[in-house]
Formats: structure tokens, sequence, C-alpha cells
């Protein structure tokens, strides 16, 4: 720190350990100024370096000045897509909850903000640096869920704003469309009806019926209408022709069941008309006795009368019932008899009545004898003695040879003459013979340095 007075320098001093720096020996005066200096880069100091500090004699001023480490930013942008994943215009006015901290990474900093995708970006100051800080959403909004957040993690850098964007999406509903009959006849559980769905971001004609009820999801949450339209000859409509259902944000997750009801219309006189119901068995008689296969085996009917029905299958195991029959005269004929089997009953009627308004009718066949068997022929085995077994032969090694006697050769014989040399006188006399075997001597020694150098 740099201590002024009236412009002039004073003094110069450097914080102890203790963070205090002590000017004395000052004179009384109201024109002090200091100036803290050497500021490491990216640090921010609450010294005003410009404003008059007063010195009172017999008193300690204190200047409390206050540092700052360099920081970082980080941006939260919020995005909301539809269910059908197109960005939302407007974005919706709903807060969600997203914690941003480093303790992961040894730093203390842990804190939730509100991030409104309607408001814009979120800025985040004061980011200590040398982190790495983890962005996660801790709080979504019924009617929403989680897409992605990019990116989950970032190292703040010293005047640099880093921008991470988190994507949720609108939750889809789903709806179930279907249909209920009173007074149904047989058959009318296939019977297509028509319908008109509308709403928020679908507008369709849609068919269904007892056995295919119609199912759709993708919906946005907001409010549908169901309303039929060509209701088919015979029926007349119960339930109110415009039904109409909300998906919300607490009931997304459920499907939404919207049921139609229709009717047979009632007899003249205004009562519901008196429906009638039948069964047809299958049995077997004759001396034959059924087998499991032959209880399972199907048979093909027809059943003609106010309301018909035709190649319908029954057997032991499985009657064939309806409810709901007109009341009238039916005619139950077996057609297609299976192959091994004989029809006998013919064509039966029965008749349905107020009074007798269900019937039971049998259809009876015989089992064809199945022919014997032919006799298999006795299978003969014949079995054939082993071998006896054969003992590999014993090879007796032949006797070597006798070695041949080695031949004697005469050898020729070598005869050497050495000629006699006449005796020469003798000069030397010791001295010769001491210089021949020194000469002697002196081949050897080098033959054996010539051998050892090898």
């Amino acid at each position: 720190f740099e201590l002024y007075k009236g412009g002039d320098l004073v003094a110069t001093k450097t914080t102890d350990s203790a963070g205090v720096a002590l000017f004395d020996n000052l004179e009384p005066g109201n024109d002090y100024t200091l100036e803290e200096t050497n500021l490491p880069e990216g640090w921010s100091t609450t010294l005003d370096a410009t404003a008059n500090i007063t010195v009172t004699a017999n008193q300690t001023t204190i200047v409390n000045v206050v540092n700052t480490p360099p920081t970082g930013s980080l941006q939260l942008e919020k995005v909301v897509l539809d269910a059908a994943g197109a960005t939302l215009d407007p974005q919706p006015n709903v807060n969600f909850a997203v914690n941003v901290n480093n303790t992961g990474a040894g730093g203390s900093y842990n804190k939730n903000f509100n991030v409104n995708p309607s408001a814009g970006p979120k800025t985040i100051f004061d980011l200590p640096l040398g982190y790495t800080y983890t962005i996660t959403e801790v709080s979504i909004p019924a009617g929403y869920e989680f897409v992605s957040i990019s990116p989950s993690t970032v190292t703040p850098e010293n005047e640099t704003v880093q921008l991470v964007t988190i994507t949720n999406k609108e939750k889809a509903g789903a709806m179930r469309i279907q249909k209920s009959i009173q007074n149904a006849l047989p058959g009318d559980q296939n019977v297509d009806f028509t319908a008109r769905l509308v709403g928020p971001n679908i507008d369709e004609q849609i068919t269904f019926s007892v056995n295919n009820p119609y199912m759709i999801d993708g919906l946005k949450i907001g409010t549908y209408t169901v309303r039929e339209i060509n209701v088919p000859e015979g029926f007349e409509r119960v339930s109110p022709e415009v039904e109409t259902v909300t998906i919300t944000a607490d009931n997304i997750d459920t499907i939404q069941v919207v049921t139609i009801i229709n009717r047979r219309p009632a007899d003249d006189n205004g009562d519901d008309p008196v429906r009638g119901s039948l069964t047809v068995k299958k049995a077997f008689v004759g001396d034959v006795q059924a087998s499991a296969a032959d209880n399972a085996q199907f048979f093909t009917i027809n059943v003609t009368g106010p309301r018909s029905f035709f190649n319908q299958r029954v057997s032991v195991n499985n009657s064939w019932f309806w409810s709901g029959l007109p009341l009238g005269e039916y005619t139950i004929e077996e057609v297609d008899v299976p192959a091994g089997y004989v029809l006998v009953s013919d064509a039966q009627t029965v008749t349905l009545t107020e009074t007798q308004n269900h019937k039971t009718v049998t259809v009876e066949n015989r089992i064809e004898p199945k022919p014997e068997p032919e006799p298999r022929p006795p299978v003969v085995i014949i079995e054939e003695p082993e071998p006896p077994a054969v003992e590999p032969p014993v090879l007796e090694e032949p006797e070597p040879e006798p070695e041949p006697e080695p031949e004697i050769v005469d050898e020729p014989e070598l005869i050497i003459e050495v000629p006699v040399v006449p005796e020469l006188p003798r000069t030397g006399g010791m001295t010769t013979l001491m210089s021949g075997l020194g000469a002697l001597m002196a081949g050897a020694g080098a033959l054996l340095l010539i051998r050892r150098n090898k």
C-alpha cells in the first residue's frame, strides 16, 4: 500500500501475515489518500484511491480493505420442447430448479437457481475459478420431463461467460376410445363405429369397435372432444353426442378412457326386446371309444336364422354359445366333416320364443374304426461268433554272421639307404654343437609362440 499526503508519497507498506499494514508517526490532517498496488491479476479491491482519509492526533485510523479473488460467470439457458420434439414458441412460464456446485472438485460452492424459460437465460456471477462445476436439474414441474444438459460440467474462466443449455420436453398423454353396446346381438362386437377426435395437436376421423378400441398417444396437454358420427343402422346413441376429455399436467401419466355407449333399439312399445341364447354341443356315438385327440377335434357348423353364423367351430371340449339372439327359428347344420368321422345328426331346427329363449343342440358323429395295423415281420438277429484271438507270431532274431577275418597283405618293404657322409674336420668343436642346438630350440620356440597366437 502507498500512503499519500497532499499528493506526495509518505510511505509504502506491505501487509503482514495477519493482513495488517501499519503507518505510524503521521502528521494529523485530512488530506491523506491510500492506494493499493501490485494487486494480483483478476483480484478486485474495495479501496477507493481517491477518497480522503483523516488522521487525528493520538488516534489510530483504521481503513478496512476487502479483496476478492477472480471469479467466472455461468449462463443457464432453459429450452422446452413440445411432445413432438419441436421448440415451444412462446416458452412456458414455469420455474425449473437447477443446481450448480463444485463440491465434487473439492470446492464449497453449492446453490440452487430457479430458471424460467420464458424469462430467457439466467446469469450466475462470482464463481470461484480453478474448479469444475456440475450442473443438474433438481426439480421438474408436473407435465414436463428431462431431456438433456449440455454441457453438464464446466470450468469457468476469468471474464468469460460459459453457456449451459438445459432442455426439457412436455410429456405426452394417451387416450383410449372404446365402444359399449347394450342389447347387443352376436357379431355386434365387430361392428365399426366412427368418431372425430379434435384437440390441441390432432383433428382426425377414427374408427373403432367393441373388439377393437382406438388407442392414441403423443397428445399434448389440453382439451379434446370426441364426437360420434354416422351411427350404423340398427343402433342408437346412448352417450352424449360429444364427449370432452382434458389432459392436464397432473393426469398426463394416466391413459384417458372415453367410452361411447350405443344400443340396439327397443321394440315399438318401448320395451327392451327379449333375447335368446343357443348352445351347440358335439358328441360321439357308436362302439369306438373316443380318444383325447377325438375330443379336441374341431367340427364346422353353420347356424342360420334371424341372426346367422357361418363356419363356426365346435368340439367335445369346446361347445358353441351365443346370447342376445333375436327370437325366431334357427337351423344348425354340420358341414365339412373331417376324415375319419361320419355325421350322424341331420340338420336340426330349434325355435327361440319368449318363454323358451334358450336351446341346446347336440350334433353327433361316429368315429370310423381305424384298421388294425399289419403285424410286423419277426426280426431275426444273427449273432456271429467272435473270431478266436490270434497271438502275434514271435519273430526270432537271426544270429549275427561272424565277421570275416581281416586279410593279411604283405606290405612292401621300404629300404632307405643312408649314404655315408665323409667325416668333416672338427673346426667348431663344442661351439658348433651349441649353435646347432640353439637353432633347434629357436625353431621349437617360434612354433610354440605361433600356436599360442592361434
